[in-house]
C-alpha cells in the first residue's frame, strides 16, 4: 500500500484524505482537503513518469503535509460520509 500523500507535490495545496478508484491508465479518483478555500473536493491523479507529482511541466518535490488540524465542517463532512459518530 502506497501512501498518496507521498507522490504529490509537497507545495500541493491538497492533503489526500481517500482514494475512490483506479482507472486502467493508473488515474486515480482521490477525495481531498484544499487548504487554498478550506474545503473538500474531488481530485484526478494522473501517473507522470515513475511518479505522480507533476508542478507545471516540471516534477516538483514529493510529499503532501497534513494540515495542523481539520476545519471542523470537513470533520462532520468526512463523518457523514463514512457513517461515523461522536460519543
Amino acid at each position: 500500500m502506497i501512501d498518496l500523500n507521498s507522490t504529490i507535490a509537497t507545495n500541493s495545496p491538497f492533503y489526500l484524505l481517500f482514494a475512490v478508484g483506479i482507472d486502467d491508465q493508473r488515474e486515480i479518483i482521490a477525495t481531498a482537503f484544499d487548504s487554498n478555500d478550506n474545503q473538500v473536493h474531488s481530485v484526478l491523479l494522473s501517473p507522470a513518469g515513475s511518479g505522480f507529482a507533476h508542478v507545471e511541466g516540471e516534477v516538483g518535490q514529493l510529499g503532501a503535509v497534513l494540515p495542523r488540524a481539520l476545519p471542523e465542517n470537513i470533520r462532520q463532512t468526512i463523518s457523514r460520509r463514512f457513517g461515523i459518530r461522536r460519543k
